[in-house]
């Protein structure tokens, strides 16, 4: 018997919903569901990820990050380093999995179910249709979901009010002292 692990993968969007169910073989790593994503989402592969252990309220925990970038510790180890047997084996486990920190695609990651499987139908041809994609909810968007950093809209439009009230400049009040300034340079 070999293992198929079932994810729920869900677009971070507050547009509409859209979530794939993804199947990947249990012996297969963190990295291979890392492309399963991207295949099912047609994103081009190409930029820097990272899964991020998650609990029920879906906080972000421990980095796996697709390469070492020399940053910080590695304490879980890598994608290609991670099989998803030891990763989890409990439905409900959950992760957060970005891609591309600039545009930031964010997507929740649940893990759904276990599935047996005989050897039989993991043939050498069959094997190399997973990750595959079970189930499609939504379209796929051009672009990421762009992300809303205030929690409301009173939040957003007074961002930086303050920011600036109060201030002293470095120059006092003469032109002459900013001229000074600059001649420093």
């Amino acid at each position: 018997m070999q293992h198929v692990f079932v994810f729920r993968v869900i677009l971070d969007s507050a547009d509409e919903d859209v979530f794939r169910d993804i199947e990947v073989l249990a012996t297969q790593t963190l990295e291979d569901l890392h492309l399963g994503i991207l295949n099912a989402f047609g994103i081009a592969p190409g930029e820097m990820a990272s899964f991020y252990m998650s609990d029920d309220q879906w906080h972000q925990g421990e980095e796996v990050p697709l390469v070492d970038m020399g940053f910080g510790a590695i304490n879980m180890g890598l994608m290609h380093d991670i099989a998803l047997n030891t990763w989890l084996d409990t439905a409900g486990k959950r992760a957060l999995y970005v891609y591309d920190y600039l545009a930031l695609w964010t997507f929740f990651v649940e893990f759904v179910e276990k599935k047996e499987i005989e050897i039989t139908d993991i043939l050498e041809e069959k094997v190399l249709l997973f990750p595959k994609t079970v189930y499609f909810y939504g379209r796929n968007p051009n672009e990421a979901p762009s992300k809303d950093f205030a929690s409301n809209e009173t939040e957003k439009k007074h961002l930086f009010d303050d920011a600036f009230e109060n201030e002293e400049d470095d120059f006092g009040d003469d032109e002459q002292s900013f001229n000074d300034y600059h001649d420093e340079w």
